[in-house]
């Protein structure tokens, strides 16, 4: 993930909608959905493999994927990144997962 975040730092593809302190920015792939939609899955993993309580392991997931749905919503609303860079950063986290999902086994 981290390899990706600065390959894309440096391979600037699309910059944000807006200026912040008065430059354009790279947008693409949105960095905070890509370790948003990395990191909650992975723990989610882990969590359901760990956790006894079957109350207490569904109350935890459910706030992890409403705190993962939040942060891809927050971010498109509040106009820090354009559709396709939450899309992206969406889709580069799917494989993550599924990469460590397949690793992991």
């Amino acid at each position: 993930m981290a390899a990706l975040f600065l390959l894309f730092k440096k391979c600037v593809i699309n910059y944000r909608p807006i200026l912040i302190d008065g430059r354009l920015k790279a947008s693409y792939p949105s960095s905070t959905k890509l370790l948003v939609l990395s990191v909650m899955p992975t723990s989610i993993m882990q969590l359901n493999d760990r956790m006894k309580s079957s109350v207490l392991k569904t109350c935890v997931l459910a706030s992890f994927s409403a705190f993962s749905a939040f942060m891809v919503v927050a971010r498109l609303l509040l106009g820090m990144h354009w559709l396709t860079d939450i899309i992206g950063g969406a889709l580069i986290s799917a494989s993550l997962v599924l990469m460590y999902r397949f690793l992991r086994f």
